[in-house]
């Protein structure tokens, strides 16, 4: 089998496979999951201490396209695109601590890893949040400025 080990800001990835921030991060299950079907880093749903992303993920919104970007109503066909807009976890960022250090402790046993998302609007809330990646093991961070739903 090839060898597809990547290095990435210092860190070394069994493959360049990772799992972008999506529903495929926002829970430990999925999170394993992306896991144990080989990707080499899963970056977790977006956490961050904005009230109004709250609001908003709770208004997400979904829809399969066709091609020509048009909503597709019945069958699916071959070529299609799944479209979403769903915003933040909907946990606290709080509640996402014994997540992510599970989560964290689970990647490193399978040679992945867990790359942490954040945002806020205030730089006393990225530090703090950035603090709270660092303290669960998280070695990477992305920082999410709200494009393309701003507050």
């Amino acid at each position: 089998m090839a060898n597809l080990k990547t290095e990435f800001c210092g860190l070394e990835f069994k493959n360049p496979i990772v799992v972008a921030s999506a529903e495929t991060g926002n829970s430990l299950d999925n999170i394993k999951k992306c896991i144990d079907y080989g990707a080499g880093g899963v970056i977790i749903k977006t956490v961050g201490d904005i009230p109004g992303m709250q609001t908003l993920t709770n208004n997400s919104k979904y829809a399969i396209l066709n091609d020509q970007g048009e909503l597709i109503r019945g069958k699916v066909n071959r070529s299609f695109f799944f479209y979403s807009r769903s915003g933040y976890a909907k946990e606290h960022y709080a509640d996402w601590i014994p997540i992510l250090r599970e989560a964290q402790a689970y990647a490193q046993k399978q040679g992945s890893h867990i790359i942490g998302n954040i945002a806020s609007n205030t730089i006393e809330g990225w530090i703090k949040l950035a603090k709270v990646m660092h303290e669960c093991g998280i070695q990477l961070v992305e920082l999410n400025y709200q494009c393309p739903h701003p507050t």
